[in-house]
């Protein structure tokens, strides 16, 4: 029974920790009834239904799941199959996770109980994007919440459903209070009781952004009976056959940013309205259709609360259509060009629309497309663009275009938008164009650029040819071009700053000649400056024969002699920017970056003495060791003025320090016996960056150590050999290893043999034939004990034959076992 127990625990443990994956479940591919469907779900399930009408009548029985049609309410329907039953119950305690989504329920017929279309018992779950219509019930034709159901009712339309007593559209009975919002309820009857839309008694629903209408023979579209106080905000009650609201028995709605309208025998009964309220015609788009959205002229839209609209719909209907034209920026081009310009056209009307855009100018220029025809929907932008052909005219020369947008649908729907080209320059055979002036230190190259377009007619050859102020080395020095029309070609020069003062400046012009016509040429400049000096560390390299932690440093200054500069300061970074294995990617093949980045820390400052090569030895922030790779240091050189503002870094390089020593060998190496194993002992090791010790063992003498016979690592002095055979000479050596993987010398080499005593032959046990050897030995001449120390039984001086009696009382008298030495 207890085994029995555990596997129904461990059972009960997998179902909870892995619950079964949700699935869907397809009406009436899957299970041909929705109740099918129902039936077959767990919680968090999905029950699809196909459109279709479907004679049924539904209860979830308290699953949490959401049944919902695919194609919506007007294709998916749930008709009465019977009399006396709701079309949809709850009254399992389902809460707002069982959802019925997106049909129509209708035709229900239970005139002696609650609820015609759906009904709720102690349940509050979510009823939302449903057509109910043309249901009849008791109390809550539509919809009826009883005995604290306080479902989310939401998105619904409750089309012409009738109560015997309350509630036309919806009952809210005995501490039901559920969320009713963005509702539709038009031409609900309570049949001369009360409420033809809602009733309530005892509760107190949110009832917010609804529209009420037309509710018919009844008293009071909402009637609050016995001390129900619900909130009704954002809402339209209109058109009613008798009052808006009525409070009795103790009732005190709260109505605020409501429209009370047009109803028969009053707006309001027994109630004060409250912030924001209105009574005027909210101006439906159409009811005929039952398009209560509202038109854009409605009282109701901004006048809810936070600015919002009044009703469950926005507006609908009533925007004019228009539309917005609007030009792009004017343009500039060449004599003898092409150029393109644009207009940005909207449809700012409510309607989709379609448009003819037609374009004019003032001088006659070719304009590639005249007209266009575009459509658009409300609110939708697009571009139209037109190419403009600038014709052989004088610099200056501009025309304007007019673009005009025409609705195809109302004629007197326009919009006008203007822009204009100009002429800003004649036809030229070649264009040069300089690049961006640079600036550089001594010492060191620079590249500049021109660009060179061909801007004739035909297809033309350029000679091409760059000249200083000052004689800077310029490479190359002259270009042979072919261009088509309208081509252009980066030309590219470096430039070679000389050992000059900074912000020396060299003026650069590139001209270019068409060879088939001289008279056609261009010319452009730019500056290259001198603008700092030039300092660059030259290398970076291990300090050797030391404990590490050490560079050296070499950089070049440039000009060596610039009275500017009177110190150097060397900066290293806090961290490691990144490791040897990643260091080219990221730093490239240089190992250089701009400075600064990461955080720097200052190490040292010597003055400048007017050379050109500068040394130091500077400390890293950690060697580089075998087992980790190489850890770099990185570092830059400040050049530095008696202005504490004016400075010059030279680019980062880096550099990794070894420790080259290794440590001294261990000493002190002994083996000690034990009967189950040998024990190695030796001395700490009085090294300040020791890391750990290695001990190796061969079975020949003078062994070299490996891989193949390393023992182990340890950071103590000691290690118990438990794997050594037993009679079998083994030889051992220790060395000691430091943090950067240098191993010393090794120890002096000690032979050990692990025995048992009383073990003579070494066969690993203690037998007769072990007193035999011992006989043998001692009175015939026999072979020794193997190792001879195991033969000393009673651990006395030397083998004897008390060695032989102490053996004999402890395999056949009980006597005490073989000593331990």
């Amino acid at each position: 029974m207890p085994k029995f127990k555990a596997l129904l625990l461990v059972c009960v443990f997998i179902l909870v920790s892995f619950p079964a994956q949700a699935k869907i479940i397809h009406v009436p591919s899957d299970l041909s009834t929705i109740q099918g469907g129902i039936n077959g779900a767990v919680n968090g399930d999905t029950v699809l239904v196909a459109p279709g009408t479907y004679y049924e009548h539904i209860n979830f029985y308290g699953k949490a799941i959401l049944v919902k049609s695919e194609a919506g309410a007007e294709s998916t329907i749930i008709n009465k199959a019977y009399s006396g039953v709701p079309i949809a119950t709850f009254s399992s305690g389902e809460g707002n996770n069982s959802i019925l989504q997106g049909f129509t329920i209708q035709n229900a017929y239970n005139p002696d109980q609650r609820g015609g279309g759906i009904y709720c018992f102690n349940s509050s779950p979510t009823i939302r994007n449903n057509i109910v219509k043309g249901n009849w019930g008791r109390y809550g034709g539509g919809i009826s919440c009883y005995y604290y159901s306080s479902p989310i009712i939401e998105k619904n339309r409750l089309i012409g459903n009738t109560s015997g007593y309350h509630g036309g559209a919806i009952d809210c009975s005995n501490q039901s209070s559920p969320t009713i919002s963005r509702n539709l309820m038009i031409q609900n009857r309570s049949n001369n009781y009360f409420g033809g839309a809602i009733f309530c008694n005892a509760s107190s629903p949110l009832i917010v952004n609804n529209t009420i209408d037309s509710s018919i023979e009844s008293v009071g579209s909402i009637y609050c009976y016995s001390f129900s106080s619900p909130e009704v905000k954002n809402t339209i009650i209109s058109n009613g056959s008798s009052y808006g609201i009525i409070a009795v028995e103790n009732s005190y709605p709260i109505i605020t940013y409501c429209d009370v309208w047009n109803n028969a025998s009053g707006n309001l009964y027994g109630i004060v309205p409250g912030i924001g309220c209105i009574s005027t015609n909210p101006a439906f788009c159409d009811t005929t259709p039952d398009n209560y959205y509202l038109s854009n002229l409605s009282p109701c839209v901004g006048a809810g609360e936070g600015g919002t609209d009044i009703g469950a719909f926005g507006v609908g209907c009533g925007r004019p259509r228009d539309v917005e034209l609007t030009a792009g920026p004017n343009i500039e081009g060449r004599a003898e060009t092409d150029v393109e310009v644009e207009f940005f056209i909207r449809n700012t009307g409510f309607f989709s629309d379609t448009y003819d855009l037609d374009i004019t100018d003032s001088l006659g220029w070719a304009i590639v497309p005249t007209h266009y025809t575009i459509s658009l929907d409300s609110g939708q932008v697009d571009t139209v663009s037109f190419t403009v052909s600038i014709p052989d005219v004088p610099i200056g020369t501009t025309d304007k275009l007019r673009l005009i947008a025409v609705s195809r649908a109302d004629s007197s729907v326009s919009d006008t938008a203007f822009l204009t080209v100009n002429c800003d320059a004649i036809p030229q055979a070649v264009e040069v164009t300089a690049g961006s002036n640079r600036g550089g230190s001594p010492m060191s190259s620079v590249s500049v650029s021109f660009t060179v377009a061909n801007v004739g007619s035909v297809r033309d050859s350029y000679s091409v040819d760059i000249s200083d102020d000052i004689g800077w080395s310029i490479v190359p020095l002259h270009y042979d071009i072919t261009l088509e029309t309208a081509q252009s070609q980066q030309v590219s020069f470096t430039v070679q700053i000389p050992n000059v003062e900074i912000g020396t400046e060299d003026q650069l012009t590139l001209l270019s000649v068409s060879r088939t016509n001289p008279l056609a040429r261009d010319s452009a400049s730019l500056t290259v400056t001198c603008s700092s000096y030039n300092i660059t560390i030259k290398k970076i390299s291990d300090v050797g024969n030391d404990q590490g932690k050490q560079v050296f440093i070499e950089w070049l200054s440039f000009p060596g002699s610039d009275p500017l500069v009177t110190n150097f300061s060397i900066f290293r970074r806090k961290d490691s920017l990144i490791t040897s294995s990643t260091a080219e990617s990221v730093l490239g093949p240089n190992l250089s970056l701009k400075y600064p980045p990461g955080e720097w820390q200052w190490l040292f400052t010597i003055p400048a003495y007017g050379e050109t090569l500068y040394s130091a030895i500077l400390p890293t922030l950690r060697d580089s060791t075998k087992s980790e790779g190489i850890y770099w240091s990185y570092f830059f050189v400040r050049a530095g003025t008696s202005d504490p503002t004016l400075f010059f870094d030279s680019p980062i390089d880096s550099g990794y320090s070894v420790d080259n020593l290794k440590p001294s060998q261990p000493t002190g190496f002994l083996a000690i016996h034990r009967p189950t194993a040998t024990k190695l002992i030796w001395k700490t090791s009085t090294e300040i960056d020791f890391r750990y010790f290695t001990l190796y063992r061969d079975t020949t003498s003078e062994f070299v150590r490996s891989l193949s016979n390393r023992l182990t690592y340890t950071i103590d002095t000691s290690f118990v050999d438990s794997t050594a055979k037993v009679g079998k000479p083994y030889y051992y050596l220790v060395s000691a290893t430091d943090f950067s993987g240098n191993e010393s010398n090794p120890s002096e080499e000690i032979m050990a043999i692990r025995y048992i005593t009383g073990d003579a032959n070494s066969d690993g046990l203690i037998t007769v034939a072990d007193v035999i050897r011992l006989v043998n030995y001692l009175f015939k001449g026999g072979p020794a004990p193997s190792p001879l120390a195991s033969g000393n039984v009673n651990c006395d001086v030397g083998i004897t034959v008390g060695d032989i009696v102490y053996l004999i009382n402890y395999l056949f008298k009980g006597g005490p076992p073989p000593c331990e030495p």
